[in-house]
């Protein structure tokens, strides 16, 4: 647990410290390998997921879905959810989680290529004939409030950066 705890690396366990430690408040102490931690901690996960799966498959609710498209600074994208294939693969991860039917909306950034993901994975759903989308899917899509307000704020700062960088020369000189 401690090396889920802080992040720690398998190997946390090999450290001679650790070791003395261990030792020195129970010298019968089996200290594991590396391997052996690596494997309780997969099987810590396996027995978490497993349970979250089975208590999302009891839900009578329905859930909704967040979605974001992240760009670095050398323009390298992240979870760019573009292609039909991917949108399988969505409908893949719902359908496993057991949530298919109870998926109320999906908030997405404006990004053209949610667009079409959105417009791929309810098709999916269609197709399928899956009745879980309220009003025929209308409100299925939502947009990102928090990266709307964003966009209005990067062009509101492109109208005024020239006057507040003509207002900071003005300081400057006074």
């Amino acid at each position: 647990m401690i090396i889920i705890e802080h992040d720690l690396p398998y190997s946390f366990v090999e450290h001679m410290r650790f070791k003395e430690l261990i030792l020195y408040l129970y010298p019968e102490a089996k200290i594991p390998f590396r391997c052996v931690s690596t494997l309780n901690v997969n099987k810590l996960y396996e027995n978490d997921k497993q349970k979250l799966k089975q208590v999302l498959c009891k839900l009578l609710d329905r859930i909704n879905l967040t979605a974001n498209v992240w760009t670095s600074c050398p323009i390298e994208g992240y979870i760019a959810l573009t292609t039909h294939f991917v949108d399988k693969i969505i409908y893949g991860f719902l359908e496993y989680w057991g949530i298919k039917r109870k998926i109320f909306s999906l908030t997405l950034d404006n990004a053209s290529s949610n667009n079409k993901m959105q417009h791929f994975l309810k098709d999916i759903f269609f197709c399928l004939q899956i009745d879980g989308l309220l009003c025929c899917g209308e409100y299925f899509h939502i947009r990102c409030v928090a990266h709307i307000l964003n966009l209005i704020v990067q062009e509101g700062s492109k109208v005024v950066g020239h006057a507040i960088h003509k207002i900071r020369g003005e300081i400057k000189y006074v």
